[in-house]
Formats: C-alpha cells, structure tokens, sequence
C-alpha cells in the first residue's frame, strides 16, 4: 500500500522536461495568439471588443516602450482621456502615431496636444478627436520585432516546424519516462 502511494505521488509530480516543455508551450501559444491578432487586427482595420493592436516603428515614445514593441490599444471616448495618457491616432492615410498627451482643449470639439516621452518638443499638430483611435493600455517590448519577423515566410515554416517538434516531444519524452519505469519495476521485481 505504501509502495502505491508513493508510486501516485512519483506519477503525479512533473518531471522538469515536462515542466520545461510545459513554459515552452505557453509561450508559443501567446506568440501565437499575439500573430494572429496582430494579423487580423491590422490588415482589416478593425477593433475586437474595442481593442486594436499595432508594432511601434520608431522610438519616439522610449523609454517606455521602444521601437518594435507591440502595443494594445482600447477605444476611448474622447471625453474620457486625460493628460497624462498614451494615445494612437492617424495623421494622414496609413500614418499611424502613438504619443503621450501633453494637453487636453475642448473647443469646437475635443484637440490634444501631444508629444513623444523621447522627443524635446511637442507635436507640430493638435490631434483632432476624429483622428483617435484609442489609449494604449499594453506594451511589450520586443514582441513587435518578433512578430514582424515571423510573418516573413520562411520564418512562419520554421516556428510551424520547431511547433510540430516541441508537440512530438510533448508526446515522446512521456512516453520514454513511463517505458522506462516500468523497466524498472520489472528490474526491482
């Protein structure tokens, strides 16, 4: 009786490839998850339940994120931002900016003065309402250069293979581990 219930805990406690596999999973699938997302959010030009994801280009807003960053950005109404917040708007068709408002002015409509953390001076152009896309509300850093990168193709096959391997072993080193305590047992017999 006592031999059993050590040999449950034994089978119940992960070995640490199992627990190494298990990070290394979790990891693929957020990277994953944050390509897709980036992909379907960026290319269609919609929200999905109010948030929108896009990759930072330049380092206008270093320190607090850096160029190729990935960054998540929720609808707010424009009444609602305040200084102080990180917000994405579009200057002119395709020019999309992210930059810290600076100062907020309602007249004729809600403007922003904005500015980036890295740059001395403030924006040129007040940000119109009608320009706004929303607040930054995630970033990281890093994320963006990874994903544009993995979006070029012969990357995209090598993470669908180092997936398809990582997902083998899932599979086979458990496999090894079982075979070889039961060759123990039948040894120790």
């Amino acid at each position: 009786m006592n031999e059993n219930m050590k040999s449950e805990e034994k089978n119940r406690r992960k070995s640490p490839v199992k627990i190494f596999l298990d990070i290394v999973t979790a990891v693929f699938f957020v990277i994953c998850v944050a390509l897709l997302l980036s992909s379907i959010l960026s290319k269609y030009d919609k929200s999905i339940f109010g948030f929108r994801s896009f990759i930072v280009l330049t380092g206008s807003m270093s320190p607090t994120f850096d160029a190729g960053s990935f960054i998540i950005v929720k609808d707010k109404a424009p009444e609602n931002i305040e200084t102080g917040d990180i917000i994405t708007y579009e200057i002119s068709d395709n020019v999309i900016l992210t930059h810290r408002v600076v100062e907020k002015n309602n007249t004729n409509g809600y403007s922003f003065i904005t500015k980036g953390d890295a740059n001395n001076i403030e924006d040129k152009n007040p940000v119109k309402e009608t320009q706004i896309i929303g607040v930054a509300v995630l970033w990281i850093n890093g994320l963006g250069s990874l994903l544009l990168s993995l979006q070029q193709p012969r990357n995209m096959i090598l993470l669908i293979s180092l997936i398809l391997i990582l997902f083998g072993l899932w599979e086979i080193i458990p496999w090894f581990v079982r075979k070889k305590d039961e060759g123990d047992k039948t040894t120790n017999t």
